[in-house]
């Protein structure tokens, strides 16, 4: 981010502090205390896009070779996958306090770098095409997933079929299994997520609990935190 960005963060912040403490004073319903702070919260962090996973270049790799335009890297698609998470938006129909995105890029725009202003717009913009349906239950389809990256992975598969145009549910494991075998991304995955713990790869830590994978499997580390998003802010700092 670059300076001016920075500052809009900080700036952020520093003013989300204060409205907490001003509906602390006012003694504010939690539902006001919401409406007021989130969106403040929101312009912070997308202010600070976390940098990519490996994952997110294969997400965007295999939505290039779909049409996608040539400079979508994994540097956006994790921003794209930051600003789903951020605002919430899978679960937009439900009007969580707060949780405006017209609102929230409005007032980030007022501080931070033009730029980063048309970026977010256009993100936006992409991220607000219909999808289709997808649950969980589907993602039976990638049995070697780990259990804390599911949510991960759904907003991975959000973010690809706005780009993408894809419009049919994926409400079961054989219709994401073609889904992502059209795709090639099955066993890119599975190899982007684990080492061979018999090769001694470095940064690999055994799966345990946290991974399905067995005989020896190990899952990289950057995988290991209950958000692959997180990790990778985690990583940042």
């Amino acid at each position: 981010a670059g300076k001016a960005d920075r500052a809009a963060a900080a700036a952020a912040e520093r003013a989300a502090s204060e409205v907490l403490s001003a509906c602390d004073g006012l003694s504010s319903s939690n539902e006001m205390r919401q409406a007021a702070y989130t969106p403040l919260l929101c312009v912070r962090a997308l202010l600070e896009t976390p940098p990519h996973l490996g994952m997110h270049s294969l997400f965007a790799a295999a939505a290039r070779a779909r049409g996608a335009p040539t400079e979508l890297g994994g540097g956006e698609f994790c921003a794209l996958v930051h600003m789903w998470e951020t605002l919430k938006m899978a679960n937009s129909h439900k009007r969580t306090p707060g949780y405006l995105p017209d609102f929230i890029l409005a007032l980030a725009a007022t501080r931070c770098a033009e730029g980063t202003a048309g970026a977010l717009r256009a993100r936006l913009h992409t991220l607000s095409i219909d999808g289709p349906v997808i649950s969980g239950e589907a993602l039976d389809a990638l049995p070697t997933l780990p259990q804390h990256l599911r949510g991960s992975l759904l907003s991975c598969l959000h973010v690809l079929c706005r780009i993408d145009g894809h419009v049919a549910p994926l409400t079961d494991s054989p219709a994401l299994a073609s889904f992502l075998e059209d795709r090639s991304l099955v066993g890119a995955l599975d190899a982007e997520w684990y080492a061979d713990g018999g090769a001694g790869a470095a940064g690999a830590v055994a799966a345990g609990s946290k991974g399905r994978g067995g005989n020896g499997r190990v899952l990289r580390e950057a995988y290991l935190s209950s958000s692959a998003s997180a990790k990778a802010r985690k990583a940042k700092r």
